[in-house]
């Protein structure tokens, strides 16, 4: 790769040379500008080959407090896409459970099997409410304060992630003030004392605007999948609701989830000691 960019360079190089003109009788002005040039290619060709880590180096200590910001946003952000994988995973079971055909035991043995995420917790807040009130009326508001709730904790840590984006940003701008402080506050115009400045300047600028960027992007990405995956338990949830509004209007249930179907045999049930006076009315004389 190095010896094709130095290919390159010399064509470069070639190719400007062949387009300066020079007088036969000049050898004054036209041979320095010529010197000149050459140096100023040669110049671009050291660039070209020069090591990314070098350049890098050029923002001097502002560099550390940069890469921390970004090892530490990338951490949280890796973090947080494994816990969300990891969760929806384990919702495998539940996402693909038809509640319609089961009854209220049957949808409690299958909630309380599950291993605790997100999906099972809501589930099991549904049924605890359903039985104790005996009222679906209640379920809608859980799951939107469940929603909430869930919101609300990952808001938490995307303003964790915000701020280290914004640090990220600030500590360039910083790098850029520092910069140019050490090239006014020398009080000479050296040539290494302005590379320097210059060079922390801007390369501190530039790791921290990529660094920021970097963090934004990839916050953007988790904040969709997380999204996603909180519509996706929320809509499983009101399926049970569903269900359970379903089971309320037949059934009737006891604080163990016991229930019993109200149908007209029972409502016309009679009482032993009814059915006794019954037959004494019928054969007293």
């Amino acid at each position: 790769m190095t010896t094709y960019k130095n290919a390159v360079t010399r064509l470069v190089q070639a190719i400007i040379l062949s387009t300066i003109p020079v007088a036969a009788g000049a050898q004054g002005n036209d041979l320095n500008a010529t010197a000149t040039g050459v140096e100023g290619l040669q110049g671009l060709s050291d660039i070209s080959t020069a090591n990314l880590w070098d350049l890098i180096g050029q923002a001097g200590v502002m560099q550390y407090p940069i890469f921390g910001v970004l090892i530490v946003g990338v951490f949280l952000i890796s973090f947080k896409v494994f816990e969300l994988f990891s969760d929806k995973r384990l919702t495998r079971n539940l996402q693909g459970t038809a509640f319609q055909q089961l009854t209220i035991k049957d949808i409690r043995k299958r909630v309380s099997n599950e291993p605790d995420h997100m999906l099972s917790r809501l589930m099991a807040k549904l049924l605890n409410v359903f039985i104790t009130n005996r009222n679906a009326d209640y379920l809608h508001d859980e799951i939107s304060n469940y929603h909430s709730n869930e919101q609300h904790k990952y808001n938490t840590f995307k303003n964790r992630i915000d701020f280290l984006s914004d640090t990220a940003g600030a500590l360039g701008l910083l790098g850029t003030v520092w910069g140019m402080f050490i090239v006014f506050s020398s009080g000479a115009l050296e040539k290494d004392v302005i590379l320097a400045g210059m060079g922390l300047a801007l390369m501190s600028t530039l790791l921290g605007l990529v660094v920021s960027i970097t963090l934004n992007f990839f916050s953007t990405i988790t904040e969709g999948y997380f999204a996603r995956h909180l519509e996706s338990i929320s809509s499983k949830a009101d399926e049970l609701r569903f269900r359970l509004i379903e089971l309320g209007e037949n059934s009737s249930f006891d604080t163990a989830g016991n229930y019993s179907s109200r149908s007209a045999s029972a409502q016309s049930y009679t009482r032993p000691g009814d059915a006794v006076e019954d037959q004494k009315k019928k054969f007293s004389i």
